[in-house]
């Protein structure tokens, strides 16, 4: 947890610099899907993960190689509930479905690998990415509430981005869970997501 909040204050202290010597600061909104590691064996029932889907923004700051692109997105994960007794059926009765809900605030440095003009621009990024929990949606006959899950969790992520035309934007981002999305379970959640959005 120290080394945690030490890179998250590290960045903090670069985000505060780049906002003060930045010329530039653009505005990325963008929506796509996640496809996260819910796939957890749990002490009453197991959980299988589906498709998701996130909204938010990207902030990027600063006009050369080197940026920042803090952001905020709302990410709900879907995964099918299955009760201990089904779980070695071959086709078990899969009859609840929760979604847990997070908002997720990633503090990257992405580097501009091919600077702006062109018909394509090519960014990587890297950081970490602290989430909060929003909610659960409980199910009457499983045990899964806001309690049973941690308020706050921390990964670390990288990815890349295109920029169509300066405007278009396409990201790929894959996040590795570094603390238990469950509170008291092995549970770190490792989540891949695709969004698009645009650039101004």
């Amino acid at each position: 947890m120290k080394s945690n909040l030490m890179i998250m204050t590290v960045l903090a202290i670069l985000l505060g610099s780049f906002s003060a010597q930045a010329q530039r600061v653009r505005f990325n909104p963008k929506v796509g899907m996640n496809f996260s590691g819910l796939d957890k064996e749990l002490i009453d029932f197991k959980t299988e993960a589906r498709v998701g889907y996130n909204i938010g923004f990207d902030l990027r700051i600063g006009d050369g190689f080197f940026q920042l692109h803090p952001g905020a997105h709302y990410h709900n994960y879907t995964a099918d509930l299955i009760s201990r007794d089904n779980i070695d059926q071959e086709r078990p009765d899969l009859t609840e479905r929760t979604t847990i809900r997070q908002l997720k605030v990633p503090l990257n440095v992405a580097l501009d690998l091919t600077g702006d003009g062109g018909l394509l621009g090519i960014y990587a990024k890297g950081g970490v990415t602290p989430s909060v929990l929003l909610g659960v949606k409980e199910r009457a006959d499983f045990q899964l509430d806001k309690s049973d899950l941690n308020t706050l969790v921390m990964g670390t992520n990288f990815g890349v981005g295109v920029d169509i035309l300066n405007f278009i934007n396409v990201d790929f981002n894959y996040e590795i869970g570094m603390t238990n999305l469950f509170s008291n379970q092995d549970s770190k959640n490792n989540v891949f997501s695709v969004s698009a959005g645009i650039v101004f």
